[in-house]
């Protein structure tokens, strides 16, 4: 179970890192994915799952493949 919790907060690090290269601040982005800065903030941090949908989001808002959220992951035992 905790792989599992390494592997979303992987996928937050490079939500994080695909804002930060955009020069995007964290308001503009949770208001691009409707939701709350809060809750964004929750997400960024590795404290809250990204759901599929959003993942999609993310992807069209940067351009980038699903695949891109998962690279340089490190082999777990899930």
């Amino acid at each position: 179970m905790a792989d599992m919790f390494r592997v979303d907060r992987h996928v937050a690090e490079r939500m994080k890192k695909l804002r930060e290269d955009a020069k995007m601040s964290q308001e503009t982005l949770a208001q691009r994915l409707n939701t709350s800065l809060e809750m964004f903030k929750e997400y960024e941090e590795g404290n809250r799952r990204i759901g599929a949908g959003m993942l999609y989001e993310l992807t069209q808002i940067f351009g980038v493949e699903p695949t891109y959220f998962f690279e340089d992951l490190p082999d777990l035992d899930l």
